[in-house]
């Protein structure tokens, strides 16, 4: 069974989510693994708000918000890994793009808004999957 670790604010404050996550901000994952958001995150002008250097990770927002304030950098950066999934949350108010990602990577059910730059850019073979409308009662 694949293990879940946490990630919240003061979680991200303190650092040592992963081998190499200094205290602050981005957020640095540097194992696979499932991570959780357990409460909003926002991190400071000028940085990035998570910085993934492994494959194989899958960032459930969990319904919570990533805000960058309009002066923090991207949402979610990893450029030079694959096999990457986010989904369930809000990336907003970034100078950046909300989510700057590597191939084959999947954003699904993501509300992307108010970045700078773009909204997404992924490489090759990245999909945003779009989830229909409830029907009409």
């Amino acid at each position: 069974m694949e293990t879940q670790i946490a990630i919240a604010q003061n979680k991200a404050i303190a650092g040592g989510l992963t081998p190499g996550d200094t205290a602050g901000f981005p957020i640095t994952l540097t194992q696979p693994g499932r991570y959780v958001l357990t409460s909003n995150l926002y991190p400071p002008p000028n940085v990035h708000g998570i910085e993934i250097e492994a494959f194989d990770v899958t960032i459930d927002l969990n319904g919570f918000l990533l805000q960058g304030g309009g002066l923090a950098r991207f949402g979610i950066i990893g450029k030079e890994v694959h096999t990457v999934s986010i989904q369930n949350g809000t990336i907003a108010l970034f100078d950046g793009a909300g989510i700057l990602g590597g191939n084959s990577w999947t954003v699904e059910n993501m509300r992307i808004s108010v970045n700078g730059d773009s909204g997404i850019r992924l490489g090759q073979f990245g999909r945003v999957k779009k989830y229909p409308y409830p029907q009409q009662l």
